[in-house]
């Protein structure tokens, strides 16, 4: 495999994995009314989706295909 294959294909599933992990503490923050926390842990989730885009926008894949598949 393609080391820069690899290192993208890995940085999207840290991403990916990373996103996964924060949406119990979005929901914690939302159910207690800590919009605050909510809001910054949104942030770092769009961080997080938009890296992966990037990574996936090397690969060759396009945004319309990206959406279609998630």
């Amino acid at each position: 495999m393609n080391e820069q294959l690899a290192m993208a294909l890995g940085l999207m599933c840290v991403c990916s994995a990373a996103f996964a992990a924060m949406l119990p503490r979005l929901a914690i923050a939302v159910g207690r009314g800590q919009f605050a926390t909510a809001i910054r842990v949104s942030a770092v989730m769009a961080t997080l989706v938009a890296i992966t885009l990037v990574a996936a926008a090397g690969l060759g894949a396009s945004p319309a295909a990206y959406s279609v598949v998630s």
